[in-house]
């Protein structure tokens, strides 16, 4: 009788930690980001496309940043303000790999911009550091922002979005290849900052 009692028991606690063994790995697959280290495998993200934005960007302007290897689109007759590395020195003590960033900005409207910055990274070395970073709410709470991975003109990334509340969002796109990574930013209308989107290119 005893030797029946303590099988049972054992197969209990056998397929209890095989549930609990199933229940991790589910929520282990849930927060990996897939790889993303080269063109080599643009074609396992969504590409990124906004087929209803209209707006005429003909008269925007080009910005080219031949040390960081990008060129991005902004509109005509904003401001742009760099803080490259190799001239300023390390920009961000807690992260060292932080090495420049580049906004625009609307000289009729300071709370719209835009801002770039480089990171001397791969992309999934750049999300761990930057990620719990990017997603606290003003009250210090960690936020779980919704993950889109996504292909643009052959770079691999990762698009979040997290609402902090009815007025306050946070929309950003990190892109890598390599060992650079792209934080993209914005404070600006969907329509202006999906163009600019867009128009973002490697020229390495």
């Amino acid at each position: 009788m005893i030797r029946k009692y303590i099988t049972t028991v054992a197969i209990i606690i056998i397929l209890f930690i095989g549930v609990m063994f199933v229940v991790q790995d589910k929520n282990d697959n849930k927060t990996k980001i897939p790889p993303a280290e080269s063109k080599n495998n643009v074609e396992e993200y969504k590409k990124l496309a906004f087929p209803n934005n209209t707006l005429d960007t003909s008269d925007w302007q080009t910005y080219r940043n031949e040390e960081f290897g990008f060129e991005v689109k902004y509109p005509n007759g904003w401001n742009i303000r760099e803080n490259m590395d190799s001239e300023l020195g390390t920009i961000d003590k807690n992260n060292p790999n932080y090495a420049a960033f580049v906004n625009f900005s609307n000289p009729n409207d300071p709370y719209e911009g835009v801002t770039v910055s480089i990171y001397t990274s791969s992309l999934n070395n750049t999300l761990k550091k930057e990620k719990p970073r990017l997603f606290k709410d003003p009250g210090n709470k960690d936020l779980i922002p919704e993950t889109l991975h996504i292909q643009l003109n052959g770079i691999s990334g990762v698009r979040f979005y997290s609402r902090f509340s009815p007025e306050i969002y946070r929309n950003v796109y990190i892109l890598g290849i390599n060992d650079i990574s792209y934080i993209i930013n914005n404070s600006m209308s969907y329509e202006k900052f999906e163009q600019l989107l867009l128009s973002f290119k490697l020229i390495k």
